[in-house]
């Protein structure tokens, strides 16, 4: 149902990442999962940021890339947040 009010408010006029934002606002969701992908770990970092901004509470999943194994290095590059004045978690 929340999902049908905000493409009725706001079709055409919102970003996806706008009506993702708006939708966990109106679904009272704090944290909000990222499944990524390591060649878009800027984007989603960027993402994690901007959710960061709007009061939630990021976290990641990554895959594994050219036969890379995954590694806690991914996750603490994509969730640390350079404004913020934290380290890497």
């Amino acid at each position: 149902m929340i999902s049908a009010e905000i493409e009725a408010e706001f079709y055409c006029r919102y970003t996806r990442v706008e009506e993702i934002i708006e939708f966990s606002k109106r679904m009272g969701f704090h944290k909000i999962g990222i499944a990524t992908c390591i060649g878009l770990i800027e984007e989603s970092r960027i993402f994690a940021q901007i959710l960061r901004k709007n009061g939630f509470e990021p976290y990641a999943a990554l895959c594994k890339a050219g036969a890379l194994y995954q590694t806690k290095a991914y996750y603490k590059k994509l969730m640390a947040d350079p404004t913020s004045g934290e380290k890497e978690r």
